[in-house]
């Protein structure tokens, strides 16, 4: 929308100028606000394909661990600068790693209710009860 157009709307001149130039800086406001949200989606984008061709297991975990820069903007090549580097930290981190594909699952150890089975009526086995199973492992140390 220009001058030229308003003033053909019947605009009177000065009034057709003022409405043309605040519509110019809403313009360029709209356009800022836009390439700003553009740039933003490209960063995260680049970081979570990152991510995900190193193999994380869950993006959403691993991305939170990822520390950008203020302002880091994605070059040309499509790459953040620093971002390799800060992925294969957490590839090799000991508190980390299990994030990533390749890597071996935490062992985890503790009661397994499930592990003294009592056989049931009808040859079915069910799982025993806390106060069972103790009772079942004192009687195993007495013997």
């Amino acid at each position: 929308m220009n001058q030229e157009y308003l003033e053909a709307l019947g605009l009177a001149p000065e009034t057709a100028s003022e409405v043309a130039e605040a519509y110019g800086r809403e313009l360029a406001s709209a356009r800022g606000e836009w390439e700003a949200e553009r740039s933003r989606e490209r960063t995260e984008s680049a970081v979570l394909l990152a991510l995900a061709q190193a193999g994380a297991r869950n993006l959403k975990a691993a991305r939170a661990l990822v520390e950008l820069p203020e302002g880091a903007a994605v070059g040309e090549d499509g790459v953040l600068p620093g971002l390799s580097e800060q992925i294969e930290a957490l590839r090799s981190g000991e508190g980390t790693a299990f994030l990533f594909a390749g890597s071996e699952p935490p062992q985890l150890s503790g009661f397994r209710p499930a592990e003294g089975l009592a056989p049931g009526e009808g040859g079915e086995s069910r799982a025993l009860t806390l106060a069972q199973a103790i009772e079942q492992s004192m009687q195993a140390d007495d013997e």
